[in-house]
């Protein structure tokens, strides 16, 4: 037995040895800088910045001027603004709705950062807000994804060029207590992380791997913690507990994006807190390119967030709503394909709201594009039934299709099945594919499929267990993964998305009550084409008359 043991430990050591090799980066990012609000262990506790923006804590002075009342806004990459330019951030844009209505002493200040968690969020509730002298606090809380961020001290699994290593809080009697990570710098961080025997501290309270069982496991795989110390709702509870503690704080206004939040408060009716069920549309023009909220969401997040406040904002909401057009079709075969062409816009009536975006599998950045690829014949959109094109995953094809059939194979039976579906061309170019039609896929899924596209980031090239691949005659278009939560959408190569632009103002107002989405192609500033992409209209949206609103006073303590 002693034999055995020593052998399966050797066998450990070099298995982690070879696995910790492959995973450290060579050099390690640039150690933190301390601010002026936080010295190096609590920079080291917070996790990575962001780059500082307008309005952040990171660049705001600590002392307040004189009569002025401070809003903090907490959050992540949501709150923080990430996809679109300074000044159209939700902080930002709240900013300046309040002084718009009058609130001229009302600053606001952005504590959001991208890759927080409900835990992060919290230290920078109690722990760094209070030195700047925060009288209001908005927080926007993403419960239906944090779950993966607030079970372990590492952001990002390795291997990756940076873990952005953090503090979290774990269940001690009846209240929370805060671990800190181990280290102040990077690559004492990432090295204690990585260890072959994990620190008590990650070895109790992290819900990812430890890495001595890491290091036997294949690529791509994970296994729970068998040594994580609470085997009940443990993140729900910390989340319990920790909003009860921010009742401590300055009043708050909670925006609840999914209503998750509302399932663990131990009590919705408290006049210490406003809890908002906040509605930002999943689609145009409310998305930027990687699904964060564009300028438009931002400002619908702004003015969710206004009307909890007492400066006399009405209890109306201005939405845009879309809709699917039914524009009168035409043949394939009219004119020459896609128009020549060095511009890309949208447009929601002859106002410019947003552009192009390229998505290639496994490449992380989402650029602008002036032009689809040169020698673009046609662009395939593949939607769901009653989807607006402008939601659509727009594929380009280099020839057009001689033969219009859709064709469905399942991976390893080599054999293409038909599908009860076609294209329609709705522009010289350009066709409409209801791709996501639970009905249609449902037999060669063999199960019920929900009608509806799910389009993953670009960078997630994980590989269906029973891949689909589509094609329209010769060309393929995508692997799909049918089932009954809709139909996951991987184009076969590079494909592009229209998304509101992230440096261009929201404004609802200046919309008319109805109008055409449209994408226009232009050549030296000349429109050479014109393509429906679906309809809007501009709605008032009742919110709670009922709601009581915060005033915007110092917040004396207590």
């Amino acid at each position: 037995m002693l034999f055995l043991a020593a052998v399966l430990t050797a066998v450990t050591v070099v298995l982690h040895w070879r696995w910790a090799r492959s995973v450290t980066p060579a050099t390690f990012m640039a150690d933190r800088t301390p601010l002026p609000c936080c010295d190096t262990e609590m920079v080291a506790r917070l996790g990575r910045l962001d780059p500082p923006r307008t309005g952040s804590f990171q660049v705001m002075p600590l002392a307040k001027r004189p009569g002025m009342v401070r809003i903090g806004c907490f959050g992540d990459s949501f709150t923080n603004g990430l996809e679109v330019v300074d000044g159209l951030d939700f902080p930002s844009q709240l900013e300046h709705q309040l002084h718009a209505h009058g609130a001229s002493h009302a600053e606001v200040v952005n504590f959001g950062n991208s890759g927080f968690g409900f835990h992060q969020m919290h230290m920078m509730m109690e722990l760094v807000a209070p030195r700047f002298g925060i009288d209001v606090a908005v927080s926007a809380p993403m419960l239906d994804f944090w779950w993966l961020r607030d079970g372990t001290f590492a952001q990002w699994p390795p291997p990756s060029e940076t873990l952005s290593i953090h503090g979290r809080y774990v269940l001690d009697g009846d209240d929370v207590r805060l671990v800190d990570p181990l280290g102040t710098t990077e690559a004492e961080q990432y090295r204690s992380y990585v260890r072959l025997v994990p620190p008590l501290r990650y070895l109790r309270y992290d819900r990812r791997t430890p890495t001595f069982l890491q290091a036997w496991l294949p690529p791509g795989r994970t296994m729970p913690n068998p040594f994580f110390y609470e085997t009940t709702d443990e993140l729900n509870e910390t989340y319990r507990r920790l909003l009860r503690r921010q009742l401590d704080g300055p009043p708050s206004v909670v925006l609840d994006r999914m209503g998750l939040v509302a399932n663990v408060l131990e009590s919705r009716e408290d006049p210490r807190r406003l809890l908002l069920r906040v509605d930002v549309p999943e689609r145009f023009p409310y998305l930027a390119p990687q699904n964060h909220w564009s300028p438009w969401g931002n400002r619908l997040a702004a003015d969710h967030a206004l009307r909890t406040l007492e400066v006399g904002a009405s209890a109306t909401l201005d939405v845009v709503e879309t809709s699917a057009d039914a524009p009168a079709l035409v043949s394939q075969h009219e004119g020459g394909g896609l128009a020549s062409h060095d511009d890309v816009s949208v447009l929601l009536s002859d106002q410019v709201v947003g552009a192009a975006y390229r998505y290639e599998p496994g490449i992380w950045k989402t650029p602008r594009v002036t032009r689809f690829p040169e020698g673009t014949a046609a662009l395939i959109a593949l939607v769901a039934p009653g989807q607006p094109l402008v939601d659509g995953l727009f594929v380009p094809l280099a020839r057009r299709p001689v033969a219009e059939t859709v064709t469905a194979e399942v991976e390893g039976t080599g054999r293409r099945v038909p599908l009860a579906m076609a294209p329609r061309w709705v522009a010289d170019g350009v066709a409409r594919l209801e791709l996501c039609d639970g009905r249609a896929l449902a037999e060669i899924a063999g199960t019920k499929v929900a009608g509806r596209c799910i389009v993953p980031v670009a960078w997630d090239t994980q590989r269906p267990a029973r891949a689909i691949t589509i094609r329209l005659g010769d060309h393929e278009l995508a692997v799909v993964d049918a089932s009954v939560f809709g139909v996951v959408v991987r184009a076969s190569g590079a494909s592009y998305k229209l998304r509101a632009d992230g440096a261009l103002p929201a404004n609802p107002a200046g919309l008319p009550e109805r109008g055409e989405i449209a994408l226009l192609l232009s050549a030296a500033g000349v429109p050479v084409a014109h393509v429906p992409l679906g309809r809007f209209r501009r709605t008032a949206r009742p919110m709670d008359v009922g709601m009581r609103r915060l005033p915007l006073v110092p917040h004396t303590g207590g």
